[in-house]
C-alpha cells in the first residue's frame, strides 16, 4: 500500500499543469480523477512489469481500474484479468456500460444482474460470470428502519414527503430505527435530518389514538443505493422517497420487481418470491473455490 500525506503540493501542481498544457485534451487531464489514475498506473506498472500474473480486483468501471487493467495487458498479454461487482442492483447502474475493456471475466452476484449488463449495458455474455456474493454470505432483515441518503441534497423535501407518507399509511410508529451510512455518523446534516425526523415520530405518535397499521417494510431516503436492493432480498417490499427519475426501479427493466407510486415522490417496491437480487453463500468467502485457486 502507498500513502502519501495529503498535503497540497503547489509545486506538483504547477508541474503537473505545465507538462499536460499543450495536449489536445488538457481540460480532460486537469482534475484529480485523472491525476490519481496516472500515480496509481504508474506504481503498479513500476512494480509489475516484470511480471506474469493473475489480476483480481473489486470493479465498478472507475477510471483508475480501467487503466490498471491497461497496464496489466501492457506487461503481458498472457496476464489474466477478473473483477468483481460486489455491489447490489440499483436503479439506474449506467457507470457500468461496457467500454471495450480488456477485463477477462466479470463475476456479479445474481442471474438478474447478468441479464441486465448484458442487455443494457452491451456486456458480451462470455465476460460475465454469476457467483455467489462474497460481500454478503447472510442478509439481516431491516424492517421497521428508515434509511437516511449517503449525500442529503434537499432536508425539506425528504422530511415533507415522510410526514405526508407515513399521516396517509397510519403505521405503528413504536422502535422504528434511523440507519445513517457509517461514514456518515458525525456528519451534521445527517444529524439534523435525524432529529428531525424523531421529531416527526413523536408528533405522529401523540395524533393517533384509532387502530393503526403494522409497520412492517423499510423505507429509504433519498438515493437507494443497494439498500434498496438488500431489504427488497430480505423483506420483499420497500417504500423509497426520492425527487430523481433516475433512482427509480422500472419494473420494465428489473423484471421480478413491482414498482407502485403511493403518493407523488413516495414509490413502493415489491419483489417476486422467485427472483433474487442476490445469490448468498451462507457461509465465508468463496472466491478461491470458485475460481479454483490454490
Amino acid at each position: 500500500i502507498l500513502y502519501k500525506r495529503k498535503n497540497f503540493n503547489f509545486l506538483y501542481f504547477i508541474k503537473y499543469i505545465t507538462r499536460n498544457c499543450l495536449k489536445k485534451n488538457f481540460m480532460h487531464l486537469i482534475n484529480n480523477t485523472t491525476n490519481l489514475t496516472t500515480i496509481y498506473t504508474a506504481n503498479f506498472f513500476k512494480i509489475f512489469r516484470e511480471k506474469n500474473f493473475n489480476l483480481f480486483m473489486p470493479f465498478e468501471n472507475r477510471p483508475h481500474q480501467n487503466s490498471i487493467i491497461r497496464c496489466t495487458k501492457r506487461i503481458s498479454k498472457k496476464n489474466k484479468i477478473y473483477g468483481y461487482y460486489h455491489r447490489m442492483p440499483e436503479p439506474f447502474q449506467s457507470e457500468m456500460i461496457f467500454k471495450g475493456t480488456e477485463i477477462d471475466k466479470l463475476y456479479v452476484c445474481s442471474d438478474l444482474q447478468k441479464k441486465i449488463f448484458n442487455k443494457y449495458y452491451n456486456w458480451p455474455k462470455k465476460k460475465v460470470k454469476v457467483i455467489n456474493s462474497i460481500r454478503y454470505p447472510r442478509l439481516k432483515k431491516r424492517n421497521k428502519t428508515i434509511f437516511l441518503p449517503f449525500e442529503i441534497k434537499n432536508i425539506d423535501f425528504l422530511i415533507r414527503n415522510l410526514t405526508k407518507f407515513l399521516s396517509k399509511k397510519n403505521f405503528s410508529l413504536k422502535d422504528i430505527k434511523i440507519s445513517l451510512h457509517p461514514l456518515k455518523k458525525k456528519s451534521k446534516k445527517h444529524q439534523l435530518l435525524r432529529t428531525k425526523i424523531k421529531t416527526i415520530l413523536n408528533n405522529l405518535k401523540n395524533k393517533r389514538h384509532k387502530k393503526k397499521e403494522s409497520f412492517i417494510y423499510p423505507i429509504i431516503l433519498g438515493e437507494p443505493g443497494g439498500v434498496a436492493a438488500e431489504c427488497l432480498q430480505s423483506s420483499g417490499k420497500v417504500y423509497h422517497i426520492t425527487d430523481s427519475f433516475f433512482d427509480i426501479f422500472s419494473h420494465k427493466i428489473w423484471k421480478g420487481i413491482q414498482v407502485k407510486k403511493i403518493i407523488d415522490d413516495v414509490y413502493e417496491y415489491t419483489k417476486e418470491k422467485k427472483v433474487q437480487l442476490v445469490k448468498l453463500n451462507g457461509k465465508k468467502n468463496n472466491f478461491s473455490k470458485i475460481l479454483n485457486i490454490n
